[in-house]
């Protein structure tokens, strides 16, 4: 199924005598035409329409807007020129900042990103926000980069303009977490208890810290120490988590039934025990907490993605996607459309999932933008790799930055077995982003698996372990380059690890494969019986046990 692309707008008609026109008039039509740009999905266009409304109008909402649309879908000069509007607007407003450290972020350029982010922070006061709000906002940021080595080379380096702020810690510790690097994460949270020893956030942060860098006794002990009867309600809630977490599930439920006893009305305790019925999979009493929630505007749209789950995992599958279509907002609606789209391609309705893709993009259409990656997805399901490729193209030009797409894009043409073109694509990606232990790893891997580059393959690895060192996927990698040089032993060292660190079946399929070539067959086979049974749908795990099972039935013989 081609690409297809609605058509655009005549705009020359809306634009015809601007020039003689109020600057506010000129800005609406400007506006107008932004609008009907990006229904039709002209991303470029209509990020230069909506800055050429921020330049002729007055009004700092309406740089705002231009700015985040820009963001998504203009290149860098277009958002830069829309942010110098809007400062000169609004010279005290602190988002303006936040965004230009999201650019530099994209260039992966930390000194300027540092700047914008600590202008960002300073800024923040009122009316437009308190420094708490400020620096939970910009973890969420760093968070969400998907290149963490830049994100926590950032966050250290506001905590370093920040020494005295216990909050800049916690970011550190939040993203050097997310990174895995459980050591640094300790010693930043260690710092924000020193800094704030009578904040229970602080405090609940370090235990958190403690627990996940292997020590769950130390770190419930520590948790328990400040936790009193005097609580509030949010910080009774906060310490239920934390336990849940931590795997005290039976604490976490006294501590959220206490809080039901004396509120029974109140909703993130309804939610926060909704949650734990979950995951002790008690879905009917979990179905009827999330019903009644639902009933709740403010917890609305996150009540009716659990009653979507929950309906999923009892095999009710229209009930599922009747309940996802009503969720129109918040951070789970592309999620829940996602969750339709998938649910209708694995019933068989093929049109149904594109149509739903198509129906969502055109109600909104900011948002239409990610849903190509659903939609490309789709269409690698049904083999059209080709179409795929052209939604990543298409995608590309929009964010010729996004490391991300690119190494998708890689995939896709590997999975269409042009192995010399995704090479290619993988290359350029790593000119692109040198220091990324993404892109060395999946061009290290693809040498390895797909050629006989094996040395290549190992220098590119090496230097993406030494940047992520507790990265599953590179461990992996490491492991299976190192078995295809015939180093058996350090491959299992690897591979090892890798499986303890995630049960993936591509994983399972290497270490079997290695574990049978040491003569190590009853353990390789325990390996991957465990790994098809997790995931009997794995094309590589199902490969590895059909080639050697083959290959025992012959020695047998």
């Amino acid at each position: 199924m081609p690409l297809t692309r609605l058509i655009l707008w005549p705009l020359a008609a809306l634009l015809v005598g601007c020039a003689s026109l109020p600057d506010d008039s000129v800005s609406t039509v400007r506006f107008m035409a932004a609008e009907r740009a990006l229904d039709a999905g002209e991303y470029r266009l209509a990020a230069d329409e909506y800055r050429k409304a921020a330049l002729a109008s007055d009004d700092p909402e309406t740089a705002r807007a231009a700015a985040d649309i820009c963001f998504e879908f203009g290149r860098r000069e277009t958002t830069l020129s829309v942010l110098d509007r809007w400062e000169a607007l609004e010279p005290n407003a602190p988002d303006p900042w936040l965004l230009r450290g999201r650019l530099a972020l994209r260039q992966t350029d930390a000194d300027t990103a540092s700047d914008s982010f600590g202008a960002f922070v300073e800024l923040a006061r009122s009316p437009y926000m308190d420094r708490d709000r400020a620096f939970e906002r910009l973890g969420n940021v760093l968070l969400g980069e998907s290149n963490q080595r830049l994100a926590l080379d950032v966050a250290e380096r506001l905590a370093e303009r920040h020494s005295a702020d216990w909050r800049a810690y916690r970011m550190v510790s939040q993203v050097a977490l997310r990174r895995d690097d459980l050591t640094r994460s300790l010693e930043a949270a260690e710092r924000a208890f020193e800094l704030a020893p009578d904040s229970f956030d602080a405090a609940m942060l370090q235990a958190q810290a403690i627990v996940l860098g292997g020590d769950r006794t130390a770190g419930l002990e520590f948790a328990e120490s400040i936790a009193d009867n005097g609580m509030s309600t949010e910080q009774q809630l906060d310490y239920a988590r934390f336990l849940s977490t931590s795997d005290a599930v039976d604490d976490a439920v006294r501590i959220v039934d206490d809080v039901l006893e004396s509120q029974p009305d109140n909703a993130d305790a309804l939610q926060a025990r909704a949650i734990l019925d979950l995951r002790n999979g008690e879905l009917d009493v979990a179905w009827e907490r999330f019903s009644q929630l639902a009933a709740k505007p403010s917890h609305r749209h996150d009540s009716l993605f659990f009653l979507g789950n929950i309906a999923e995992r009892r095999g009710r599958t229209e009930q599922a996607r009747r309940i996802y279509t009503q969720i129109g907002e918040g951070p789970n609606a592309i999620i829940a459309q996602q969750r339709i789209s998938a649910l209708l391609f694995a019933g068989g309705d093929t049109e149904g999932a594109f149509d739903q893709l198509n129906r969502y993009s055109r109600a909104h259409p900011a948002k239409g933008f990610a849903l190509q990656l659903t939609r490309a997805q789709l269409y690698r399901e049904l083999g059209q790799h080709d179409a795929a490729i052209e939604i990543y193209d298409a995608m590309l030009d929009v964010r010729p930055e996004a490391e991300g797409l690119k190494l998708t894009r890689a995939e896709a043409l590997l999975a269409s077995g042009d192995v010399k073109g995704a090479i290619k694509q993988y290359r350029a990606t790593l000119r692109d982003h040198p220091d990324s232990a993404l892109s060395l790893n999946a061009l290290g891997y693809t040498l390895a698996d797909r050629t006989e580059r094996y040395d290549e393959a190992y220098g590119l690895i090496v230097r993406a372990l030494e940047l992520e060192p507790n990265n599953a996927a590179i461990i992996d990698s490491m492991g299976w380059v190192e078995f295809k040089l015939g180093r058996y032993e350090a491959a299992l060292e690897h591979l090892e690890r890798a499986w303890d660190l995630i049960k993936d079946p591509e994983v399972a399929a290497h270490l079997g494969e290695t574990l049978w070539q040491l003569g190590e067959r009853e353990r390789a086979r325990e390996v991957l019986k465990e790994a098809y049974d997790r995931n009997p749908d794995s094309i590589p795990l199902r490969r590895t046990l059909e080639r050697l099972l083959e290959q025992d039935a012959r020695v047998e013989s």
